[in-house]
């Protein structure tokens, strides 16, 4: 009974994995299979450098963005957690900056492995980052100040082409079988 069930679902698979390689062949042209881990490399890259993390919106002031290399180090003289924050906000982006240059060079040499090892880091350095970011805003000032929805947005769209990337790697890799 259990050989049935492991024989089913390995069938099951098998049949997910065909559909998943045939699909994508359909909608890439051959050589190119690389080029969704290419744009999810420059769209992380682009999202990590330009786009503000969170915005704060001051009375009478207006609104101030602050990303991971601008925006905070003006204040970095006033507070030592400030500075503490500066630090942190500067190395969570250039662990992310590495990582999606990782991810265009590891699409550029097709190795999927390391395109999946670098998807599964910045899940977790995201996840933990923004969980951090989360606990870290008083409910005092959670008034004024807004996390970037658009740059999670862009995060997920990265992530989904960089797992797209090698799905699409595996697939002209059978067809060449």
């Amino acid at each position: 009974m259990l050989d049935n069930k492991n024989e089913d679902l390995k069938e099951f698979d098998e049949k997910i994995n065909n559909l998943t390689v045939s699909d994508t062949k359909k909608v890439m042209p051959n050589g190119k299979e690389n080029i969704y881990g290419i744009l999810a490399g420059i769209i992380s890259l682009f999202n990590t450098i330009f786009v503000a993390v969170v915005v704060i919106k001051i009375p009478f002031f207006g609104k101030y963005d602050i990303g991971f290399f601008k925006g905070i180090s003006e204040f970095t003289s006033y507070a030592k957690e400030i500075k503490n924050i500066s630090i942190i906000l500067t190395s969570i982006g250039i662990l992310l900056i590495i990582a999606a240059v990782g991810l265009i060079y590891s699409s550029i040499i097709k190795n999927k492995y390391f395109i999946k090892y670098i998807i599964f880091s910045k899940v977790g350095v995201l996840l933990a980052f923004y969980i951090y970011l989360l606990l870290k805003i008083p409910d005092e000032v959670s008034a004024y100040v807004s996390i970037s929805f658009v740059k999670i947005l862009l995060y997920v769209v990265s992530i989904i082409l960089a797992y797209i990337s090698p799905v699409s790697i595996i697939a002209d890799d059978v067809e060449k079988n």
